[in-house]
Parts: structure tokens; sequence; C-alpha cells
């Protein structure tokens, strides 16, 4: 049984009436396995050249007094990380910073959750399951992926297909109405 299983079927109810709280800091060069292991998704979205460089992590579980004062679980999941993607303006590899600072609130099934997640500020997840914390983090940290990820500023000058190193065109296009305008005119 490895290290981290345990992290896979977290009891939400106990973990919060204990204030559990788990950590870890996972770099590329000494845990490739483990990351890879513990976050499949998150290091098959990346560059193919390279798995995720850093990540870090934590979780921590409390109970704080909903509004009859009886003790409802919260968990707070902050997470970051270093991903190699791919920049879509020079299209070399860019290694991207992702954080992710979300406050969780647990109903006791998912009707109730679902229904109190229409309105409030925080997500709100159903109790009735053991809890993946590890696939949560892989989730949020997947969900911070930028739709179009991109250096702040490329290593090198970006190259349009259609210009040489110049900057000039390197042919010029036929304009898709010419035939059109030959097809017009009258023959002589």
């Amino acid at each position: 049984m490895d290290s981290t299983s345990h992290l896979r079927h977290i009891n939400v109810k106990t973990a919060a009436k204990e204030a559990r709280q788990w950590r870890a800091a996972l770099v590329q060069a000494t845990d490739a396995a483990t990351l890879a292991r513990d976050f499949p998704r998150l290091s098959q979205d990346t560059h193919a050249s390279r798995p995720i460089a850093a990540l870090e992590w934590k979780a921590q579980f409390q109970n704080r007094s909903d509004t009859s004062a009886q003790p409802q679980a919260w968990l707070h999941l902050e997470a970051k990380a270093i991903v190699p993607l791919t920049c879509q303006r020079c299209l070399d590899e860019a290694l991207i910073s992702l954080a992710v600072d979300r406050w969780f609130r647990f109903e006791k099934d998912e009707d109730s959750a679902a229904a109190q997640d229409e309105w409030s500020e925080e997500d709100v997840l159903a109790m009735d399951q053991e809890l993946d914390v590890l696939e949560l983090i892989e989730d949020e940290l997947l969900m911070a992926i930028p739709m179009i990820p991109a250096h702040e500023q490329c290593p090198s000058a970006v190259r349009l297909q259609d210009q040489d190193s110049s900057g000039m065109d390197t042919e010029k296009k036929a304009h898709p109405f010419a035939v059109l305008s030959k097809l017009n005119r009258p023959a002589t």
C-alpha cells in the first residue's frame, strides 16, 4: 500500500471533527513517479517532452457552525503547480504556473449539495461518500489551466507561416473571387 492511498478514501465527517490537515510538496526531479501516479490526468495534459515540474498542496478540514449552530464540515484546499504546456503563440514549451485556493462546504447528500451550490459563494459537495482528496486537487488544477497557455514573453520571435525571416510575405495569394470576375466579362 503506497503512502498516499489513504488520501483517496477520506471520511469527511471524521476529518473535519478532528481538524485533519495534509500537505505535500513534490518536484519532478525527485518525485516524478509520485506525480505521475497521484495526478495522472494532469500529467497527460502537459507538454509531451516533460512531466509536471512541481506541485505543492495543502488540504485542511474543519468544522464550522451552520445557521442552526450545528457543526458543518468544510475543506480549505490550496494547490500550486508548474506544468509544461504548449505556448499557443510560438508553439514552444512554456512552464505555466497554476494556483488554486478554494473553500468547499459539505452537505449531507447530493440533492442538498446541488440545491445549495446554486446560490452559495463556496463550492458545495456531498458528504455521503468518501472523498478522494488527490482527485479533487487534480480536478481543481485542471480547471485552472488557461484556455490559451502562452509565455508572458515568447523567448523567440513568433514567425507567421506566410512570412520569411525578413517579415515579408513569401507568396502573394490569389484573391478568392478573381476567377468570378473573368466569368462576368462579355466575350469579344
